[in-house]
């Protein structure tokens, strides 16, 4: 029996990125590059002002697969991005996505979906992939080989 999506646009995740969630993603990482959080270092760089972690926007990500998926992206997830343009803080992050495939097998359906996040501007700021596992099979969405 096929599993029919609710949609199978996902998202969209609005979230907006300050200095603060700069601030506590450095923490967090321990990386120490001035680059996130020192404006006079930053302004010096070809960035010419301080850039978000890129993992920021990978988490927003990981936030829309996973109310689409729940533990079929927890237990299945798969990534595969590119970072496309610098996200600043006051930048609106739009994370959206949807599913374009599917990866069936006699255990799993594995579903393939294009995922992007944007900022206010309409710029993508990354795109790539996403996989998870679905709870079978998924009406309307076309079988793609392994």
């Amino acid at each position: 029996m096929a599993t029919v999506l609710d949609n199978v646009q996902l998202g969209p995740i609005v979230r907006t990125v300050t200095l603060d969630t700069t601030a506590d993603y450095e923490e967090i990482l321990g990386i120490g590059n001035p680059l996130h959080l020192d404006e006079e270092y930053a302004r010096e760089t070809p960035f010419g002002g301080i850039i978000a972690h890129g993992m920021i926007s990978l988490a927003y990500v990981s936030e829309m697969m996973a109310q689409a998926f729940g533990r079929g992206w927890y237990e299945a997830g798969e990534l595969d991005t590119t970072f496309v343009r610098a996200i600043r803080p006051g930048d609106t992050i739009i994370t959206s996505g949807k599913v374009t495939g599917q990866r069936r097998t006699s255990e799993e359906t594995l579903v393939v979906c294009e995922i992007y996040c944007e900022n206010q501007l309409g710029e993508r700021v990354l795109e790539g992939t996403a996989q998870a596992r679905a709870a079978g099979p998924v009406q309307g969405i076309p079988e793609i080989g392994a």
